[in-house]
């Protein structure tokens, strides 16, 4: 893999890091860091196709000593862990693997204390980014009872997703003992938030994938073999690069989304982390083979997969489909509402739109129910838990960007205001080109809010990240952060009819789901629509309209909560069966509903 002289580079590198730690005292809290140095040394050896594997135990067990040095950081004991537990669920070991993982899952609260800025902790939780969904896994691996099984790796997502948001839940609590701990050991709890539908996490992990499924009956997990982590990762990325061309595109700013490798030495060998994590999920055959051909070992998506309508199909048959077919009539309520949890690589998928969308065909998600998207499971029960006023009025926030400043074109907002009017008549409050300060101080005193405009992606911090607004002729955003100020004791529904407002826009803090129609929900609004790629003026439009017609017409099973995701179901299937416009997908798939 390494040209000689770099080969002569390496070399010297393990000869002076082994020296750093054999002069390094055992409780010196620099240890551990030199440990996890060496190991990934070890392992750029191993990639050396003469080296026959004999580094990587080496590695294995510098990686060991790290997670479990009690002196050293949290965060380099959480990489440590990381990368031993890859080791040993990969080496068929994984009840080591569980062990040292949900140690390594305990310092999580060291690393996330309450003192600390939201912006200081997407910092430190970019550290830790998947070690949840590994953890999960190796809890399934080495579990004896599937039941058991089922609930410690659900209990292990839900402590490592959503940090920072369960944070702000706490502090908006009147007993701020009543937070995401008490959800995560209470399965009584859990299973009652699922009264009014099953709730549904995936954790895909390159050792092996799952859905957990939560119905009032209790907690179960189904095996899912054939969503492969490689070919998910591939289909994802048509999902990312895709949206481009709507006029409601995200502007992205320059920050970039990946941390960079501190060590030089990786740098001038051409080493990333990626390799480096991608290295240790290898046993010694498939590492000495990955060497021999100087390439990366990736499954590759199949050709006609390389389609948004590809890969809504492969997604259909290899993860929802087996999902709602395991759950029996008994176990869904007569709304056919259902709950996606959306941290993880899954959440960045669009679940609700999964299948086949040829005329006729019942053979997708929004043929057999209503979806509706949560973060994480203290995310629903503090959506519900928390008392809105009562019969609070009905009043409308619109706050419109037909122009925008220079850089971003024009939108035609016309259908969603004639929508707007038409349900709201004189209740309306009309904001036309607003500021951000503007839009902050009427939010509290209106229920109902409606932003169509351009956004922001900020994909290095996405606290940032926001809708554009203006100031004094300029762009100003209202961004994650602003909201996450604001106490909004009135809210029912925020709208965003803008780009990527559900969309993770940074891999790096998946774990966190951190964007701006979260953020609102977070932030009181019991109901956000919002879009996971960027909306087409016209798609915003039509689909607007249908909402707000559908949004006052209760079934005769629905209660008000449930109308809302319906409204969004309904107007979502009517625009897609309308015309041509079933066959284009970017059109009408980006609309969802997330709340309670």
């Amino acid at each position: 893999m390494f040209e000689n002289e770099n080969l002569v580079t390496l070399d010297k590198a393990l000869t002076a890091s082994r020296e750093a730690v054999e002069t390094t005292a055992d409780d010196d809290p620099e240890l551990a860091q030199r440990l996890n140095n060496l190991g990934i040394i070890e392992i750029l050896q191993g990639l050396n196709i003469h080296s026959k594997g004999k580094h990587f135990p080496k590695a294995r067990d510098h990686f060991l000593k790290a997670a479990r040095h009690e002196f050293a950081h949290p965060l380099v004991r959480i990489s440590a862990g990381l990368r031993v537990g890859r080791m040993f669920l990969q080496g068929r070991e994984p009840k080591m693997a569980d062990d040292v993982l949900q140690e390594v899952m305990s310092l999580i609260p060291s690393i996330s204390p309450r003192s600390n800025s939201a912006e200081d902790l997407q910092d430190v939780l970019t550290g830790v980014t998947g070690l949840s969904n590994l953890a999960a896994a190796a809890a399934l691996e080495a579990g004896s009872s599937s039941d058991e099984a089922a609930w410690k790796a659900l209990q292990t997502l839900e402590s490592g997703r959503c940090v920072i948001a369960g944070l702000r839940m706490s502090a908006g609590t009147a007993n701020s003992a009543d937070d995401s701990s008490q959800i995560s050991g209470r399965r009584d709890e859990i299973t009652r938030l699922a009264s009014q539908g099953p709730i549904i996490t995936f954790n895909v992990e390159r050792a092996r994938s799952d859905a957990i499924v939560v119905t009032s009956k209790g907690v179960k997990v189904l095996s899912l073999p054939d969503l492969k982590y490689e070919e998910l990762e591939k289909g994802l990325q048509v999902i990312l690069n895709g949206g481009a061309h709507s006029s409601r595109k995200a502007t992205t700013a320059s920050e970039d989304s990946l941390a960079k490798s501190p060590f030089a030495l990786f740098q001038e060998l051409g080493v990333s982390d990626q390799m480096i994590e991608e290295a240790v999920t290898l046993d010694t055959e498939e590492m000495r083979a990955h060497a021999s051909e100087e390439r990366h070992i990736r499954v590759k998506v199949k050709r006609e997969d390389r389609t948004v309508d590809g890969f809504l199909k492969w997604i259909w048959k290899a993860a929802v489909k087996p999902v709602l077919d395991s759950i029996d009539d008994t176990e869904m309520q007569p709304s056919r509402r259902v709950w996606w949890v959306t941290s993880g690589l899954m959440g960045l998928a669009p679940i609700h739109a999964a299948g086949f969308h040829a005329k006729g065909s019942g053979d997708n998600t929004l043929s057999r129910v209503v979806s509706s998207y949560i973060s994480s499971f203290k995310a629903l029960k503090f959506a519900r838990e928390r008392k809105a006023v009562s019969s609070p009025e009905l009043k409308m926030l619109e706050i419109t960007m037909p122009t925008s400043p220079s850089g971003h074109g024009n939108l035609n907002v016309t259908f969603e205001e004639q929508a707007i009017r038409d349900v709201f008549k004189e209740k309306v409050t009309k904001l036309v080109h607003p500021t951000p300060k503007q839009v902050l101080e009427h939010l509290p005193t209106h229920s109902f809010a409606h932003f169509a405009c351009h956004g922001l992606s900020v994909p290095g911090d996405p606290s940032q990240s926001g809708l554009l607004l203006v100031e004094d002729g300029n762009a100003a955003i209202l961004t994650v952060g602003d909201l996450e100020q604001v106490n909004l004791e009135q809210a029912q529904i925020a709208y965003l009819s803008a780009c990527s407002t559900a969309e993770l826009s940074n891999v790096r803090l998946m774990d966190e789901a951190i964007h701006l129609a979260n953020t609102f929900q977070i932030a009181g609004f019991q109901h956000v629509v919002g879009t996971v790629w960027a909306a087409n003026d016209e798609a915003a439009g039509q689909i607007a309209r249908r909402f707000y017609a559908n949004l006052f017409e209760l079934g005769p099973d629905e209660s008000g909560e449930q109308q809302v995701a319906r409204a969004v179901h309904k107007a979502v299937v009517e625009y897609r069966d309308s015309g041509e416009i079933r066959r284009d997908i970017w059109k009408w798939a980006p609309f969802i509903h997330i709340g309670v």
